[in-house]
């Protein structure tokens, strides 16, 4: 029987079990936590789970959030955090965005390649954060510098 929880959440066991392997900062692991995956799940949810487990990590462990950031690469092609991190942010603030207008926009320093998200308006940024959890928060300001413009 499976319990009503696993409908909710039908990756929660995946999440979590990606959850405690990138607590243990372990390439290896990663790897083969990947193929698993792959195997059980396919491509599209190797994406989901891993992000939703990056943004727990943010969450949980500040040092974890810092190391992956540092091995963002072992989590590709599967998930590239930044394409992911402006997808999440340009469909959530789209679907509230009534007027049409885009209220934020991504620019990307030439020098540094760091990213920056501008955010138009208070209420932009109020938004973003009210929609985010506190994972995804955390998540979006280490991987851009978010701007508020007036």
């Amino acid at each position: 029987m499976v319990k009503e929880s696993n409908l909710q959440d039908p990756f929660r066991f995946e999440r979590e079990m990606a959850i405690a392997i990138l607590k243990k900062r372990d390439a290896a692991a990663l790897k083969a936590l990947k193929q698993f995956l792959w195997n059980m799940s396919g491509p599209k949810a190797i994406e989901t789970v891993l992000a939703q487990a990056v943004c727990g990590c943010a969450e949980a462990s500040p040092e974890t959030l810092a190391w992956i950031l540092a091995q963002a690469k072992l989590l590709e092609p599967e998930l590239t955090l930044e394409r992911w991190a402006r997808r999440r942010v340009a469909l959530y603030l789209g679907q509230c965005n009534k007027a049409g207008e885009p209220a934020f926009r991504f620019e990307q320093d030439n020098h540094s390649q760091q990213w920056r998200l501008s955010l138009e308006g208070q209420k932009t940024g109020q938004l973003l954060r009210a929609g985010t959890s506190p994972g995804e928060w955390l998540l979006l300001n280490q991987l851009f510098e978010i701007a508020l413009e007036m």
